[in-house]
């Protein structure tokens, strides 16, 4: 799971990744809490 934590917050710094949740209403707070 530690894995899967550290993707996440990788994705989370993601500006691409952070373009297309801000477009689709994806809030990213809940994954960038597990760091």
């Amino acid at each position: 799971f530690k894995h899967l934590a550290a993707y996440l917050k990788r994705l989370c710094l993601n500006p691409t990744i952070k373009a297309v949740c801000d477009i689709e209403g994806i809030d990213l707070t809940p994954f960038e809490s597990y760091s």
